[in-house]
């Protein structure tokens, strides 16, 4: 059996997409200019993770332990 799988399809596909990105770091200068940009498309939820600040939608994240980040990810599930 073959799949064929057109240009329209994958188009009205991906349209359709709603994605799950973590972004790390989301409290720094590179971070949240990210975290904003996400937040600007509405078939993208962010979830904003920060280790040194705080504030509204950041996520309190140490990357250096294994089982928060195991947490983290296991409650959110990102996309990639």
């Amino acid at each position: 059996m073959k799949v064929i799988i057109t240009g329209a399809f994958l188009y009205e596909t991906l349209i359709t997409l709603t994605i799950h990105p973590p972004a790390t770091g989301a409290s720094g200068f590179l971070g949240s200019a990210v975290h904003e940009a996400f937040r600007q498309d509405d078939k993208i939820v962010v979830r904003a993770f920060s280790h040194s600040r705080t504030g509204p939608g950041l996520v309190p994240l140490d990357l250096l332990d294994e089982a928060q980040v195991k947490d983290a990810f296991k409650e959110f599930e990102p996309d990639c």
